[in-house]
């Protein structure tokens, strides 16, 4: 049995009501966007049941997807658990309290610098190091006076 997929025109089309639905649900209804997405989603379900795909091909692009996604989940939880643990050992604070007695203003955006890419190439993840040292960086960034827009 060939399995039937949707037309450029089809797919345009479910594309455009997705994204019809997702602004207006979040910038005129101010719906949580987990709603909006929700939404969005059943209806691009109903549309493709509509244009002749099987329900058994839609459930398995869903698993497909959620299997893609597994990965970026799993470092997510690990970076959540290494961050709680690291705030409640009191990790974090005394980072900034460090980063406050050593770093000067002159020279805390080179050691920022350097400091993210050895922690990204040492945990072998940007999200690790954005919440983890991040935090305590933007701590003694407010500690020193720099803005964080800088």
């Amino acid at each position: 049995m060939e399995k039937k997929t949707v037309s450029s025109s089809q797919a345009l089309i479910m594309l455009l009501v997705s994204i019809v639905v997702i602004f207006s649900g979040v910038l005129l209804v101010h719906a949580p966007t987990t709603i909006t997405l929700l939404t969005s989603g059943f209806i691009v379900i109903i549309l493709s049941l509509c244009f002749g795909i099987k329900w058994d091909n839609i459930q398995n692009g869903i698993l497909n997807s959620i299997n893609a996604m597994m990965v970026p989940i799993l470092i997510l939880l690990a970076v959540g658990m290494l961050v709680g643990s690291w705030v409640a050992a009191g990790t974090v604070p005394y980072m900034i309290y460090l980063g406050l007695k050593v770093l000067s203003p002159g020279m805390f955006l080179f050691v920022t610098c350097l400091v993210c890419s050895i922690m990204s190439v040492m945990m072998g993840t940007s999200w690790g190091t954005i919440s983890t040292v991040g935090i305590a960086l933007i701590g003694v960034s407010a500690g020193l006076g720099i803005p964080l827009y800088y």
